[in-house]
């Protein structure tokens, strides 16, 4: 008997095939490539992050290495310039320092924190008057979870020199009202719950701001009320004029630069006779206040602060240098606002 035929057609027996020979020859190549092109356009950003997590270790070296890398391979890469050059002065390399923040200027010309740092690098550069908003913010977004363990780490001395430096000039212990410019979580006001009846406190970072609304004393609230605000453009009118018997700005005019505002404040605010407890990094810049290359934040003039004090009514009671932390000395002011 004859054999019956095979009628599939000659297509339909390689059908298997041919779908095995598209994946490995066309398929499978072109994903391996579309994932290497990703891998390669990411790389930039890799190299970005690494360099950001040896920043923040201290290894410098191997963070300006990173940053160069993710540089090369995509030059307009703005932050990657400027942290480049965060890298190079911290490395002492200050032109390289200079080039970079300049560079990151020109990629981006309302990049505040660049030109805050050139300030700080260019002889007579223009100053500005605070540090940017992002800069500070940023900062205590970080450390905020662990700052009062940090404070404890570098023994800052913030509330008792405070108390020990008020107390010979306060003419009532009791039923005082408080306000501090620059709270915090609330460190250098604990001491004061006790002695007060409001105790008030102004912050510009959110972070710190949360912190301070949960701070105790003992049993206590530390704070009655914590306002997140600039203090360089707090509204007029924000506190009862005349009535606060101690304004207190410890371990953050560093970051503030121009003091009118401050000061305006604190004298709008205060009772006749009422106190004004200032702390500011000294720093012999000729116009008043510099961007201090060796810290990176605001130095004073002791001097300025005098005249501008006595500007906004208020009379220098004592100042000197005092150890606000182990290792880096502050100045400290007591003004009193002016009896008419």
């Amino acid at each position: 008997m004859q054999q019956p035929r095979n009628t599939r057609s000659f297509s339909e027996l390689f059908v298997g095939f041919d779908k095995t020979i598209r994946h490995y020859a066309y398929d499978r190549p072109r994903a391996y490539l579309h994932t290497l092109r990703k891998k390669f356009e990411n790389l930039p950003e890799t190299n970005f992050t690494l360099g950001c997590s040896f920043a923040e270790q201290g290894k410098w070296l191997d963070a300006a290495f990173r940053f160069r890398l993710a540089i090369y391979l995509k030059p307009d890469f703005t932050q990657a310039h400027y942290n480049l050059g965060c890298c190079y002065a911290q490395l002492n390399k200050l032109p390289q320092a200079v080039a970079s923040f300049n560079k990151a200027l020109t990629l981006k010309p309302e990049h505040e924190d660049a030109r805050f740092m050139l300030a700080g690098l260019t002889p007579n550069a223009p100053q500005p008057r605070a540090m940017p908003h992002g800069m500070v913010a940023g900062f205590f977004a970080h450390i905020a979870p662990e700052y009062d363990a940090l404070a404890e780490t570098n023994e800052y001395q913030g509330p008792r020199l405070i108390m020990e430096a008020a107390k010979p000039y306060l003419t009532k212990l009791a039923d005082m009202h408080y306000l501090e410019l620059g709270c915090g979580t609330g460190l250098v006001a604990r001491p004061w719950r006790g002695m007060c009846r409001e105790v008030l406190g102004v912050d510009v970072t959110p972070a710190m701001v949360a912190a301070a609304q949960v701070a105790r004393a003992g049993d206590n609230p530390v704070y009655d009320r914590v306002l997140q605000a600039d203090i360089n453009s707090i509204p007029a009118g924000t506190f009862m004029p005349n009535v606060t018997d101690i304004v207190v700005c410890c371990d953050t005019a560093q970051y503030l630069g121009e003091l009118t505002p401050l000061l305006k404040t604190a004298s709008a605010t205060l009772a006749p006779g009422g106190l004004f407890l200032l702390t500011v990094e000294p720093f012999a810049a000729p116009q008043g206040y510099a961007v201090n290359r060796a810290t990176a934040r605001f130095g004073h003039n002791p001097d300025y602060v005098r005249k501008l004090a006595l500007a906004h009514g208020l009379e220098l009671k004592r100042d000197g240098k005092v150890p606000l932390y182990a290792h880096q000395p502050a100045h400290l002011f007591v003004f009193a606002k002016k009896v008419a």
